[in-house]
């Protein structure tokens, strides 16, 4: 049986990546469909479908085959039926890697000013600016109130991954905090998938300071809660209104 790792970005997936690795290929996802609800930020919501999903499509189909050394493929690729039907036309589980929303959202504004005083602005979507008065995310005076808003839209795009019963949500959390156990309850669920770690290894291939620095380049601090310190009761109250169905979908307390 294949395995396939998706994660929504900032969710914490230089922990869980490396625990499949040797020999996984990455999957890019072409369909825009991560953008979906991002309108005010220039991204139209009208440009699904596209010809180019027909490549992720492809990809996500064939990943493996007899005769081919790739059991395991990884990709941020968000949640289209297309995509649901393709990774299960060979036998397929789905590791759907979460983080709390609140938390990615720190995370991401984070990520946004370490590349911005890199000099790398075309590498994070800071270089997109708002329709509405033309500024950038970290030129707003409120950034946090803007990506909450942001990633309500965006994580409706990634969500229906975990209505398939063969998805095994990970949490990023779990594994951060309890690695063993967690580890251990994964291995068991993928015992079809021949992992080419044991739970003791898994660890160790998830501990930060063990990767080299090129296979976690926007590694920042990877807290748990960060966001409690970061929000305000408006930014609570946001985020409970517009992500509330989200955060407890994913397993969290709103």
């Amino acid at each position: 049986m294949r395995l396939f790792l998706t994660s929504f970005q900032k969710s914490g997936t230089h922990q869980s990546y490396p625990m499949f690795l040797p020999d996984c290929p990455s999957i890019v996802d072409r369909s825009y469909i991560i953008h979906k609800g991002m309108d005010d930020w220039g991204f139209p919501s009208d440009v699904y479908p596209r010809a180019e999903m027909s490549e992720t499509i492809e990809e996500l189909k064939t990943f493996y085959k007899h005769g081919k050394t790739h059991r395991r493929a990884f990709g941020h690729v968000a949640y289209l039926p297309e995509y649901a039907a393709a990774v299960q036309a060979i036998p397929t589980k789905v590791i759907f890697n979460v983080r709390d929303p609140r938390d990615v959202v720190i995370a991401e504004i984070a990520h946004i000013k370490i590349f911005e005083k890199k000099g790398k602005i075309a590498h994070a979507w800071l270089n997109f600016k708002r329709v509405s008065d033309g500024k950038r995310i970290n030129e707003l005076d409120d950034p946090i109130m803007e990506m909450i808003k942001v990633d309500a839209a965006r994580w409706r795009n990634w969500i229906g991954w975990l209505d398939h019963p063969w998805t095994i949500r990970l949490q990023y959390e779990e594994l951060r905090l309890r690695p063993l156990q967690t580890a251990t309850i994964l291995a068991e669920e993928l015992s079809r998938c021949r992992l080419p770690k044991s739970p003791e290894e898994m660890v160790k291939a998830t501990e930060v300071g063990r990767l080299p620095e090129s296979k976690t380049p926007s590694f920042r601090k990877g807290k748990v809660g960060e966001w409690k310190t970061h929000f305000q009761p408006r930014h609570k109250e946001l985020a409970a209104e517009l992500m509330g169905d989200i955060i407890e979908k994913l397993g969290y307390e709103v």
